[in-house]
């Protein structure tokens, strides 16, 4: 089971669309957005390929008022590959070479119920030997259509000496 990890191109987002589309815990949102951020996130995002076939992905940007922070906003795999430890390995594909470039933490906004997220998460500032930790971020009286209310998990700082 060789996995490759690249970023995104364009004619990506619509297999990347599709995954989001057949998971449940993620927002929706329409194929133009995946779209525009395989254009303008690609960097900070990157996809599980199997033989050209895309098994799982994870998109992120850099905060701009905080740019050694990347936010993670979708992680997604198919079902084939759920629990078989490449979310992990691709959050940690993310995570390095993020971090090369100056990243220093990891944000990521889950459900509370989430707890695939929370998990894949600790996983990864365990292996970055750093620190985890979430608040409460945006409650549920925020919305103004029926949300959950979202958990902010913070990994970091992201150590050139702790780095696996």
């Amino acid at each position: 089971m060789n996995y490759t990890y690249a970023h995104p191109s364009i004619s990506d987002a619509t297999s990347i669309y599709h995954l989001a589309q057949r998971t449940p815990q993620l927002d929706r949102y329409p194929e133009y957005f995946y779209l525009l951020w395989c254009r303008d996130f690609k960097n900070t995002s990157l996809v599980a390929k199997k033989s050209e076939h895309i098994a799982g992905f994870i998109i992120g940007y850099l905060r701009p008022d905080d740019p050694q922070t990347l936010l993670l906003w979708q992680q997604a795999m198919s079902k084939e590959i759920i629990n078989k430890g490449i979310g992990i390995k691709l959050l940690y594909h993310l995570t390095k070479q993020c971090s090369l470039k100056g990243t220093r933490f990891i944000e990521a906004t889950i459900n509370p119920n989430n707890k695939g997220a929370e998990r894949t998460l600790r996983g990864i500032s365990k292996l970055f030997n750093t620190q985890f930790s979430k608040e409460d971020i945006f409650d549920e009286d925020l919305f103004s259509t029926n949300h959950h209310k979202e958990v902010l998990v913070r990994v970091g700082p992201l150590l050139e000496e702790n780095q696996p």
